[in-house]
């Protein structure tokens, strides 16, 4: 047979086929090797138990986050009084709002955190569909120590929110 100009060979799209599932299978078997690095060589333990210690909260971490809601809730108190006597907030019902809005302050950079663990752990497997999988770092670890520090805050800004709108409703 012949070849004419512009033609593709037989069995061309078999080929292109093939040609893809080798190049998954090669970047799923390198996937898989860093998976193996970080889950099941002999180091995986001591990196597993550093992992978690660091990760772990300690009585300190629980003053710093009553410490971080205990200065927004000033604040938002400190707004308040400032706005006591205003027509559109009176009788301290900014506070309430001012709270508010530092609870979605705060929800914006637990977002922002998260975010950049996830890309952080997406470069580590060279892999999207990892990237909320763990990579037993201290960097991560220290990361999910801070989101939990900001999540009991935010609980915490949460009440005072709920408190602040029902006590000071006009």
């Amino acid at each position: 047979m012949s070849k004419k100009k512009g033609q593709h060979p037989e069995k061309w799209q078999q080929q292109l086929k093939n040609l893809d599932q080798a190049k998954n299978d090669y970047f799923n078997q390198e996937v898989d090797e860093i998976i193996q690095q970080t889950y099941e060589e002999n180091e995986a333990y001591h990196r597993l138990v550093t992992y978690n210690q660091a990760k772990k909260m300690q009585w300190w971490h629980y003053l710093i986050s009553f410490g971080v809601a205990f200065f927004f809730t000033g604040i938002s108190f400190l707004i308040g009084y400032l706005t006591k006597n205003s027509n559109k907030a009176p009788d301290y019902q900014a506070a309430g709002w001012a709270s508010l809005g530092f609870v979605f302050l705060l929800i914006l950079l637990f977002m922002v955190i998260n975010y950049n663990k996830n890309r952080n752990a997406e470069k580590y497997f060279h892999d999207k569909r990892r990237r909320y999988q763990r990579t037993l770092s201290f960097v991560e670890a220290k990361q999910l120590l801070v989101l939990k520090i900001i999540f009991l805050a935010i609980v915490l800004l949460s009440i005072t929110v709920i408190v602040t709108n029902v006590v000071f409703q006009p």
